[in-house]
């Protein structure tokens, strides 16, 4: 049996499977591209290379001979 070419003018399964994933891939490339920059940018810097009081040399040595060398925690 001779078989004629499908009309090309339709689009098959496979040729629609093609697109479909292309236009997902396309898509999501398009959405990493928007998203990259954005966590590349710094909004705010607080407290980078502020300068932070705590205290002298003694102070903090005799906080930690009080406590027994436990953390000093800043609880406010």
């Amino acid at each position: 049996m001779i078989r004629s070419r499908p009309d090309p003018a339709t689009l098959g399964r496979r040729q629609a499977l093609r697109a479909a994933f292309a236009a997902a891939a396309a898509i999501a490339v398009a959405q990493l591209a928007a998203a990259v920059p954005a966590y590349l940018r710094v909004n705010r810097i607080e407290g980078l290379g502020a300068l932070v009081p705590v205290g002298s040399r003694d102070d903090i040595l005799a906080a930690f001979a009080r406590t027994n060398d436990r953390p000093i925690l800043n609880i406010a």
